[in-house]
């Protein structure tokens, strides 16, 4: 029920128009973010990108797509687009170090050159660690020190955080974008889950 509750007083003193404008905000959004990928890769994959070169791209380009919403759902969005951003970086730098070895300003060419908390001082104290042990405890004593432990889950936990950042961002801002984007970010999750639990039971099923 949170993610559709709106706060009618907000509204009221932004004006009526603003309604309008987090409908047809949303629904522009919600085009890009599922028929862009798609329409993309192969343009992508024509020019030689890598997974990981689309995924790069495909955050710089949402990330310049967030500047055609309205203010107030622009600023909303930066916030956890620029989460999620910042731990899709973190987790990446994590698996380049902890299974190809990548460090230093090699690890760069592989991160998306934007975010919400992480400078570019911080990502380079970052890629400068000698291994994915020394940015494990790196981050113990930074902004995410609470977000992927020893990073054993960390797709799962990179999912949650940024569903937090959604509902945090709902509750203060109700009026904007991230209603709609947080309510269907959090069914992907759902979804994703409850494919995981299915192949793990049927996996478990099936050993003698």
């Amino acid at each position: 029920m949170m993610y559709c509750s709106v706060n009618t007083k907000v509204l009221a003193m932004r004006g009526a128009s603003h309604t309008g404008d987090v409908t047809q905000d949303a629904a522009r959004l919600m085009h890009f973010i599922h028929t862009r990928p798609a329409k993309k890769c192969v343009e992508w994959m024509a020019q030689g990108l890598t997974a990981g070169d689309m995924d790069v791209a495909y955050y710089l380009a949402l990330w310049k797509h967030l500047g055609a919403l309205d203010k107030f759902s622009q600023t909303a969005m930066r916030r956890i687009v620029g989460t999620e951003i910042d731990l899709r970086n973190i987790l990446w730098m994590y698996r380049l170090k902890r299974f190809y070895g990548v460090a230093g300003d090699a690890t760069f060419g592989y991160l998306i050159p934007v975010g919400k908390r992480l400078d570019k001082e911080t990502v380079a104290r970052m890629a400068s660690c000698k291994d994915a042990n020394g940015l494990i405890h790196m981050l113990a004593h930074g902004v995410y020190s609470n977000i992927f432990g020893d990073f054993s889950h960390g797709e799962s936990r990179l999912f949650h955080a940024v569903n937090q950042a959604y509902q945090r961002e709902v509750r203060q801002n109700p009026d904007t974008v991230a209603m709609v984007c947080g309510y269907l970010y959090k069914r992907s999750g759902w979804r994703h889950d409850y494919h995981n639990e299915i192949h793990n039971h049927n996996r478990a099923y099936r050993q003698p």
